[in-house]
């Protein structure tokens, strides 16, 4: 499950560069103390990047509120919430993810947020608003063509399915050109920027699940249709807004990496090198760096990546992918300072890294109702056992929900800790800590080693979830202890 942790700010700041949007909720439950929410992306960053994002947000009186946002650049992508509490509700999905809107500085949208989460936009900067939600309802391609490739799927029609898929989406593509064109006084910046995400959210999802198309039977219908017709899309726009697209990079790293699995027989364990290596081949300048950011954040679960990440750092132009990355690797670094965490146990009383000192900790990071986070104390257990009795290894337990009752439930189940772990929490900062974003964790359970010095040794070691994973880390530890 995928859960953003950002920096928040609350209620309205006055700034001369900003944004202000002002809306009524047509819903009498979040009359008073409804909260509106925006997300904000720092240039180049996606929403599943917390380290690179900020959140601001108000509550609403009489159904109404306002928000002012400083404009840190003159084009910025945000997404829009509701929600009452600690719930949260996205104002836009397509095709089950979250989408994002253009904002200028100076734009002043008036919002009226309906019962259904439909939007509807006015104001000064309300035309972008109105082009890019006109475009997400069309989604990818039409449900009629979705539904229509489900049945010559299941049909094993596959000559058919793979004749039909190109226009689906060629059609789906020029259907949202159409919108845009339809929009007269789009500004030239905003025109090219929306251009190349009408591109990237058409086809990313086709890139995506290209892999899924293909089995056994399909082989020779796909190797066709990749080898022969592929070639028959559209180009995508090359204009000075696309490395600052928020889908078309992520489309282009979907496209590369459905090709290195293509060629190496639909593997699913590609070495980032080889993808790295077609990246660089394919594209160039401030776009290879960028799809480049995206396939190491994407691959970031992998141990050692840090070490890919520093050569392809090393091969960047300097720009605002390389900024992200050189920050990314300093702050996870094995030897470079860890965060400096000082967090409450369930009694209240302060439990700090500088209490440490001298000593090896293992971090794990779990919220109550993590499916994946019921897994890791029994696979934690052997590497407890094998640090039985040496004073020099500590096990903390890191609970980031926001509510304390809830951790408290969590502990109660028994089914996310260990007796032999310290339980600490970030609440009621929960997902959205600095300790979270410090190290860009976007998905839990998560595993941190520290040092005695207080320094990363791994901020994403050997998950012991894995074939062998209680070893390699036991192994780490004892590397981190000198043994």
């Amino acid at each position: 499950m995928l859960l953003l942790i950002c920096n928040i700010a609350f209620g309205n700041t006055d700034t001369r560069d900003s944004i202000i949007i002002e809306g009524v909720f047509i819903d009498s439950t979040l009359a008073e103390d409804g909260l509106f929410e925006v997300t904000v992306m720092q240039p180049n960053a996606k929403m599943a990047w917390p380290s690179y994002s900020d959140v601001y947000r108000v509550n609403s009186s009489k159904g109404k509120f306002r928000l002012t946002i400083p404009a840190e650049s003159n084009l910025f992508y945000a997404s829009l919430a509701k929600g009452k509490g600690n719930t949260r509700d996205k104002l836009l999905y397509y095709s089950g993810l979250e989408a994002v809107f253009l904002f200028q500085p100076g734009d002043h949208i008036t919002l009226k947020i309906n019962k259904d989460n439909t939007l509807r936009f006015a104001g000064k900067g309300s035309e972008k608003m109105l082009c890019q939600q006109k475009i997400y309802q069309a989604g990818a391609i039409a449900e009629a063509f979705q539904s229509r490739i489900i049945e010559l799927n299941n049909a094993k029609d596959f000559q058919e399915l793979y004749d039909c898929i190109l226009p689906f989406y060629i059609n789906s593509w020029q259907a949202k050109l159409d919108i845009v064109n339809s929009y007269k006084s789009l500004d030239t910046i905003v025109r090219k920027r929306i251009l190349a995400d009408c591109y990237g959210f058409t086809f990313h999802q086709f890139y995506k699940d290209f892999a899924l198309l293909i089995n056994r039977d399909k082989r020779p219908f796909a190797l066709d249709f990749w080898n022969n017709k592929l070639a028959l899309l559209p180009n995508y726009p090359s204009n000075s807004e696309s490395p600052l697209s928020y889908y078309l990079p992520q489309m282009l790293y979907n496209r590369s990496l459905a090709t290195v699995r293509f060629m190496n027989n639909h593997a699913k364990d590609i070495p980032y090198n080889e993808l790295y290596n077609l990246i660089k081949d394919s594209y160039s300048g401030a776009l290879r760096d960028q799809i480049s950011l995206v396939s190491l954040f994407e691959y970031s679960n992998r141990i050692k990546i840090l070490d890919d990440a520093q050569k392809v750092l090393n091969e960047m132009e300097f720009n605002q992918s390389q900024k992200m990355l050189q920050e990314w690797i300093g702050k996870s670094k094995t030897g470079n300072p860890a965060f400096n965490f000082a967090l409450k146990d369930v009694k209240g009383n302060l439990v700090k890294l500088s209490d440490f000192k001298g000593k090896v900790l293992i971090l794990d990071f779990w919220y109550y109702g993590c499916f994946g986070c019921r897994f890791m104390p029994e696979a934690l257990k052997p590497v407890v056992t094998a640090f039985k009795g040496n004073k020099s290894v500590v096990f903390l337990s890191v609970n980031v929900d926001q509510v304390q009752s809830r951790w408290e439930n969590g502990l109660k189940s028994g089914d996310y800790t260990l007796k032999e772990q310290i339980d600490i929490s970030t609440a009621p900062m929960g997902f959205y800590h600095p300790f979270l974003k410090h190290y860009n964790y976007k998905a839990f359970p998560q595993v941190l080693v520290i040092d005695k010095d207080g320094n990363n040794v791994a901020s994403n070691p050997p998950d012991p979830r894995g074939v062998k994973g209680g070893e390699k880390l036991i192994a780490m530890i004892n590397e981190a202890l000198g043994n």
